[in-house]
């Protein structure tokens, strides 16, 4: 059997607070429990799947690695808009240094223009 997401075995999302994943746990349990099931094995693999995904949700050691995936669609935003600040802040700075050039340019234009008045105005 393949593993499954621990969250979709307790049928709750990812966001949801602990009350609600004991809340589910409880139900499922009472559910696929193998007392009210005799004889059927689904059930107690089910309820066996059930007791685990609730420990891991619920072991304070584990708390910190669940909290940091839950915040991973967080974390990717934060990067996706570091990433276009980046591109924008590179876009004005091109832009800047573009604008610079040109400048730089009529600058060297016209001071050649005024050196060649100067040397015609001496002859």
């Amino acid at each position: 059997m393949a593993k499954r997401c621990y969250y979709e075995v307790l049928q709750v999302t990812r966001t949801v607070e602990f009350e609600e994943i004991k809340k589910s746990y409880r139900k499922l349990a009472v559910q696929h429990h193998p007392d009210k099931n005799p004889g059927d094995g689904s059930a107690h693999g089910r309820f066996i799947e059930v007791q685990a995904a609730y420990e891991t949700l619920t072991d304070p050691e584990n708390g910190d690695t669940i909290q940091s995936f839950k915040n991973y669609p967080e974390k990717f935003k934060e990067i996706v808009h570091s990433i276009e600040h980046a591109r924008q802040t590179r876009e004005q700075t091109a832009r800047a240094l573009e604008k610079a050039k040109e400048e730089a340019a009529t600058r060297v234009q016209a001071a050649k223009e005024e050196a060649e008045k100067r040397v015609q105005a001496a002859k």
